[in-house]
C-alpha cells in the first residue's frame, strides 16, 4: 500500500499537535454525598442463663438437663485435675424438618473460674455419634470436664456448645454452677 506524501505530511502534523498541545487539565475531584449512617440489626443473643433453652437458626434448641460437679476419680486426681463435671444436655428440633448435625456433631467446651480457664475434655457420649435430630425425638449428648482446681475454687462456670459445630456459632449457657443443685 502507498501512501502519498500529503497523507504523510497530514498524519505528521496532528501527531505533532497532539504532543506539543498543552495537557488536559485535572478533572475536578467529585465529593460524595454525605448520607447519615444506616444502623445495622443487633445480632441475635449467642449467650444466656443455663436455665434457659438456645434456640439456634437452623431449627434445633438446646437446653441444659443437669449438671453435675464433685471430686474426681483418683486417676484424674492424681493428673492434677481434683474436679470433675458432667453435663447433659438435650437437643430438639423448633421447626418441621428433622435437623441434621453434620459431619463435626454435637460440641460443647466448659470454662471456669476467673480467667475462664479451659476445662479438659475426657469423655462424650449419650448419642454423641447422633447424625439427626428427629422431630419430635430429642437426644441426650452428654460431656464429661476434668478442672485443675478444687471444687471450691470453680467459680462461675460457663457452657459453649452447639448441636452442630460445623455450621452452628456456639451458645454460651451462662451460670452453670446455679443448676447443679447445690
Amino acid at each position: 500500500m502507498k501512501l502519498s506524501v500529503a497523507s504523510l505530511a497530514l498524519a505528521a502534523a496532528l501527531s505533532l499537535s497532539a504532543c506539543s498541545g498543552s495537557p488536559d487539565p485535572a478533572p475536578e475531584p467529585v465529593t460524595p454525598a454525605l448520607e447519615a449512617p444506616v444502623a445495622l440489626p443487633a445480632p441475635p443473643a449467642m449467650e444466656g442463663h443455663a436455665s434457659d433453652p438456645a434456640t439456634y437458626p437452623g431449627g434445633a434448641t438446646a437446653q441444659i438437663i443437669s449438671v453435675d460437679i464433685g471430686p474426681a476419680e483418683a486417676p484424674y486426681v492424681a493428673a492434677g485435675e481434683p474436679t470433675w463435671v458432667r453435663i447433659v444436655t438435650r437437643i430438639s428440633v423448633t421447626g418441621d424438618d428433622d435437623y441434621a448435625v453434620g459431619d463435626w456433631g454435637p460440641q460443647g467446651s466448659l470454662r471456669y473460674g476467673p480467667n475462664r480457664t479451659e476445662g479438659i475434655l475426657y469423655a462424650s457420649g449419650g448419642n454423641a455419634d447422633v447424625e439427626l435430630v428427629a422431630v419430635g425425638h430429642p437426644v441426650d449428648f452428654v460431656e464429661e470436664f476434668a478442672l485443675t482446681v478444687p471444687e471450691a475454687d470453680v467459680g462461675e462456670l460457663r457452657y459453649s456448645f452447639s448441636p452442630a459445630a460445623e455450621y452452628e456459632e456456639p451458645w454460651v449457657f451462662l451460670d452453670l454452677q446455679d443448676t447443679t443443685g447445690d
